[in-house]
């Protein structure tokens, strides 16, 4: 969630927790509201790119209806400014929205 500054009724300011929104662009790519966004390309890796640049995410598609992906957490570098863990949370987040299958290895 982000927050947001708003006046309350008193005209005194105060924050405003604003939940997290999607959309899916023509290509395919899911954007999200707390500025990042994810991309599936082809069958071996997705494009995740952020306010820290842009990463190519080792994945392998799983067999069976609907997208179901195993994305390769070890090939996302793991920095102070950009953890995996809150890399692969949002990765997590743009699959749930899109109605795909993440499988974390």
């Amino acid at each position: 969630m982000s927050r947001n500054r708003a006046f309350d009724s008193s005209n005194r300011w105060h924050h405003a927790f604003v939940a997290e929104t999607f959309r899916k662009t023509w290509r395919g790519e899911i954007v999200s509201s707390e500025g990042f966004s994810v991309r599936l390309n082809g069958r071996s890796a997705l494009t995740y790119k952020d306010a820290g640049g842009e990463l190519r995410v080792d994945t392998e598609p799983m067999t069976g209806s609907g997208t179901t992906v195993t994305v390769y957490s070890g090939s996302i570098p793991d920095s102070p400014q950009r953890g995996r863990i809150q890399v692969m949370d949002n990765i997590a987040k743009a699959f749930q929205y899109a109605g795909w299958v993440l499988v974390p290895s």
